[in-house]
C-alpha cells in the first residue's frame, strides 16, 4: 500500500484530532488494572489472554504517531520539543501497526484500516467504552503476572523512576561490594583452612611414617636379640655336649681302672688330664705324659709285664706293687684333624707379642659369659665327628667370620684386629682356599664394609683436622681389613690363570667407585698404600681391578663408559705422582702399579691411551731429579728407585718413534710441561756421577736420552749440555 493514501488532507481540524487522542489515552490507559492487566468492562479481556496492555500500548503509540505527523506538517517540532523528544519520529505508515497488532492477538478485522480518512472519521467519532463492540473470543493461554509497576508517561515520573533505580542501584552496588568483601574474607578463611590441613596430613604422615619405621625398628631389634638368644643357647648346647662328652669318657675311664683293680687287687692314680691353660680353657686337647704308643702316669720299678701288648691281661700283683696303667694312643686321624687347631691357637702375629687366641681369651661379648677364644673353640668344633684336615679350615673362617660380625656390632675394635689376624693365616695356611668361594665372598664384603666405615666419613669431612680421634683399635681394625683383603688376592692370584675369573668377580663387588675412594687425597696414607697394593697384586692380561675387559655382546654406549672409567682410574693414579706432599713409596707404589699394568700387555687398559700420563711422568722425573740434585747427600734408595723406574715407564709407553705425536703431547698439557721436559731430561741424559751407586744406570741415561730427542735436535741437545755443565 502506498504512503500516499495516509496523507493528510488540509481541512482536517488538528484540534479535534487532539481531542480524539486524548480520549483514547484516557479511555485506555484510565481502565483499572490488577497485577499490570487492563480490564475493559463489558468485554472478557481479562479471561482472554489476547487482551493486554501490549495492544492498548500500541493503540496509543499509533495514535501519537498520527498526531505528530499532522502537528508536524503545521507546527513543526514544538510537539516533540513539548514532550521533551529531542526530534519527531520518522514518519510512520499505518502499516506499521498491522506488523504490531498480529503479533499481539489483535482480531483480524482490526488489522491495518483500508485508508487514513475512514480511520479518522471513526476516530472523530469516539464512542463510550460501554459501547465498544465485543471482540470475538481467544482461546484460553497462560497469563502472566507482571512484578513491576507500569512504566510511567510523565516525564516528572520518569525522572523520579529514574532516580528511584538509581538509588537501588547504589544499593545494589552497596550490597554488591559488602558481598565481595565477605567473599574474599571467606576465601582467605578457607585457604587457611586448606594450608592447616594440608600441613595437619603431611604432620600426620610424616607421623605415621615415624612410627611405622619405630615399628620396623622394634621387630628387627626384636629378632636380633631372639637370634642373640638362640646363638647362647646353641653356645650353652654345645657346652653341655662338651661336658657331657668329658663325663662319659672319664666314666669310660673310671669303668676301666675299677676292672683292672678288681683284677690287680690295688689301686692306681687315674691319668692326669693337663689342659692348655694358655689357649684360654680350650676344651678336647689333652696331653699326657709318654710317647705316642703308651703313655705311662706313675714310674715305679718295672716288671716283666711291662713290655707285654697293650691288650694283654694285667698280671696279679702284690701290695707292694702299683700296677701300670696304659691309655691307648689318640687316633692318627684326630691329630691331623686338631694340628690345624693346635697351630691356629699358637699362631702369633709378626709385631705381637702373644698370639692372637690368648688376646681372645680376655675378650668376651656382652651377652655371652664365655671369652671369645672358648666360643670360637665350641663352634669349631660343634660335630667334630664330620671335621676332616680340608674342611676344617672352612668351618674355622666361617665361625670367624660369625663371630667378626657380633664384635662389629659391639665395636669391640682391638678384638676384631685379632679376628682378621686369625681369618688371613687361616686363607694363607689352607692349601685350596680359592674353591671357598662362598666363604671368601662372605669376608669380602665384611672386610669392605669395614674399610668404607672409615673412607667415607673422610671424603665427606671439610676439615680433617678437627675431627676428633677415633675409637680405641679402630684404624688398626681397617688396615687389618685392608691386610685380609690383600692376602685373599694373594692366595687367589697365586692359583694362577685359572682363578682369573675369582678375581674379576672379586673386584666386581668392590667396583669403581670403591677403589676411587680409597684413593681419594683425604685418605690415610696407609690407606691409599694397601689400595695401591691390592690393584697391583689383581692386575691380569685382560683387567686391572675394576676395569673388566670388554664382554662379547657390549655396544658403543658400553665401549664409551668404560673409557669414561679408564680416564677415571688413571687421573686418581696419576694425581699422586704431581702433588708435592705425596711420599716417595707412594709414588713407588703407583709407578709399580702402571708398570706391572703395561708389561702384560692389555690391549684394553694401556695408559698409553691416557693423555695425562705422558705430562705428569715427565713432572714427576723432573720434581724427582731437581730434588736429588739439590740435596748435599747422594740420593736415598726410594728416590733412585722412584727415577728408574719412572725413567724407564716413560721410555716404554713414550712414543719415540712418532717424535711429532709426543712433543704434541708434552706441548698441549699446559704451560712449563716442555720446560720441565728438558731440564729433567737432560739432567737424567748426562749424568756424570761416578760409581754405579750413586748414579741413575746407564741404561736409564741411554733411555733419557732416546726420549730428549724426542722433543730437541741434537744441536739444541749440545747447547743445553753445554749452558747446564760449562
Amino acid at each position: 500500500m502506498d504512503d500516499d493514501e495516509f496523507a493528510f488532507d488540509d481541512d482536517i481540524d488538528l484540534d479535534e484530532l487532539q481531542k480524539v487522542e486524548d480520549a483514547a489515552i484516557v479511555t485506555l490507559t484510565q481502565q483499572p488494572a490488577a497485577r499490570g492487566r487492563i480490564e475493559v468492562p463489558g468485554t472478557d479481556l481479562g479471561s482472554a489472554a489476547g487482551y493486554h496492555l501490549s495492544y492498548g500500548q500500541a493503540r496509543v503509540a499509533q495514535l501519537r504517531r498520527d498526531g505528530s505527523d499532522l502537528r508536524r506538517s503545521t507546527t513543526g517540532e514544538s510537539m516533540g520539543q513539548e514532550l521533551g523528544i529531542g526530534g519527531a519520529p520518522p514518519r510512520r505508515s499505518t502499516s506499521d501497526l498491522s506488523a504490531i497488532a498480529p503479533q499481539q492477538g489483535v482480531p483480524p478485522r482490526w488489522q491495518q484500516p483500508r485508508s487514513y480518512s475512514s480511520n479518522l472519521s471513526t476516530v472523530g467519532q469516539v464512542p463510550s467504552p460501554a459501547a465498544l463492540p465485543s471482540p470475538p473470543p481467544l482461546p484460553q493461554l497462560p497469563t502472566t503476572t507482571k512484578t513491576t509497576n507500569p512504566i510511567p508517561t510523565n516525564p516528572s515520573d520518569l525522572v523520579k523512576e529514574l532516580e528511584a533505580l538509581r538509588a537501588q542501584n547504589s544499593s545494589l552496588q552497596s550490597s554488591l561490594a559488602t558481598s565481595t568483601t565477605l567473599l574474599s574474607s571467606h576465601a582467605g578463611q578457607i585457604s587457611l583452612l586448606r594450608s592447616n590441613l594440608s600441613r595437619l596430613s603431611t604432620s600426620h604422615s610424616a607421623a605415621l611414617i615415624s612410627a611405622k619405621q619405630e615399628v620396623r625398628e622394634a621387630e628387627e631389634s626384636a629378632r636380633r636379640e631372639l637370634e642373640s638368644l638362640k646363638g647362647e643357647l646353641e653356645r650353652e648346647r654345645v657346652e653341655k655336649g662338651f661336658l657331657e662328652r668329658e663325663v662319659r669318657e672319664v666314666g669310660e675311664m673310671s669303668k676301666e681302672l675299677r676292672a683292672k683293680l678288681a683284677a690287680g687287687g690295688a689301686s692306681a692314680e687315674t691319668p692326669r688330664k693337663k689342659t692348655n691353660g694358655d689357649a684360654g680353657g680350650w676344651v678336647g686337647q689333652r696331653e699326657f705324659e709318654g710317647n705316642d704308643d703308651q703313655i705311662i702316669r706313675r714310674k715305679r720299678r718295672r716288671t716283666t709285664s711291662a713290655n707285654q701288648p697293650h691288650d694283654a691281661p694285667v698280671p696279679e700283683t702284690d701290695e707292694s706293687e702299683a700296677p701300670i696303667v696304659v691309655v691307648p694312643a689318640v687316633k692318627a686321624e684326630e691329630h691331623d684333624r686338631l694340628d690345624f687347631i693346635h697351630e691356629l691357637i699358637a699362631y702369633t702375629p709378626p709385631f705381637a707379642s702373644s698370639t692372637s687366641y690368648i688376646a681372645l681369651s680376655t675378650c668376651t661379648l656382652p651377652k655371652s659369659s664365655l671369652p671369645i677364644s672358648t666360643s670360637l673353640t665350641h663352634q669349631i668344633l660343634i660335630d667334630s665327628s664330620v671335621l676332616t684336615a680340608e674342611s676344617l679350615p672352612k668351618r674355622v673362617l666361617e665361625v670367624l667370620l660369625d663371630m667378626a660380625n657380633k664384635i662389629e656390632q659391639e665395636q669391640m675394635w682391638p678384638a676384631l684386629v685379632h679376628l682378621f689376624f686369625l681369618a688371613e693365616w687361616t686363607m694363607i695356611c689352607h692349601p685350596h682356599i680359592e674353591t671357598l668361594r662362598e666363604t671368601l665372598e662372605g669376608w669380602l664384603a665384611f672386610t669392605k664394609r669395614v674399610i668404607a666405615q672409615e673412607m667415607i666419613p673422610r671424603i665427606q669431612s671439610t676439615d680433617l683436622d678437627a675431627e676428633t680421634d677415633p675409637a680405641e683399635g679402630a684404624l688398626e681394625s681397617v688396615d687389618a681389613a685392608w691386610q685380609v683383603l690383600e692376602t685373599l688376592l694373594f692366595v687367589v692370584g697365586a692359583a694362577g690363570s685359572k682363578e682369573e675369573d675369582t678375581i674379576r668377580k672379586i673386584w666386581g663387588t668392590l667396583g669403581l667407585e670403591w677403589t676411587l675412594m680409597s684413593l681419594h687425597p683425604k685418605q690415610r696414607s696407609a690407606v691409599t698404600s694397601a689400595a695401591l697394593r691390592t690393584l697391583h697384586r689383581s692386575i691380569t692380561p685382560t683387567s686391572l681391578g675394576p676395569l673388566l675387559p670388554p664382554s662379547i655382546d657390549s655396544n658403543t654406549s658400553d665401549e664409551t663408559e668404560r673409557a669414561k672409567e679408564r680416564t677415571y682410574l688413571f687421573d686418581a693414579l696419576t694425581k699422586y705422582l704431581i702433588r708435592p706432599q705425596t711420599s716417595l713409596t707412594l709414588k713407588c707404589l703407583v709407578i709399580d702399579v702402571l708398570a706391572r699394568n703395561h708389561s702384560l700387555h692389555s690391549s684394553t687398559l694401556q695408559p698409553r691411551t691416557e693423555k695425562m700420563l705422558i705430562p705428569r711422568l715427565i713432572r714427576c722425573i723432573t720434581s724427582t731429579v731437581t730434588f736429588a740434585y739439590n740435596r748435599p747427600s747422594a740420593p736415598s734408595p726410594p728416590l733412585t728407585t722412584l727415577l728408574r723406574s719412572s725413567v724407564r715407564l716413560l721410555r716404554s709407553i713414550a712414543p719415540v718413534d712418532k717424535p711429532e705425536q709426543l712433543l704434541q703431547e708434552i706441548v698441549s698439557a699446559g704451560t712449563g710441561t716442555f720446560q720441565a721436559f728438558v731440564v729433567g731430561m737432560t739432567r737424567v741424559a748426562f749424568d756424570e756421577w761416578e760409581g754405579e751407586e750413586e748414579g741413575w744406570g746407564d741404561d736409564v741415561a741411554e733411555f733419557a736420552r732416546e726420549v730428549l730427542e724426542c722433543g730437541v735436535s741434537p744441536e739444541e741437545g749440545d747447547q743445553i749440555y753445554e749452558v747446564m755443565y760449562t
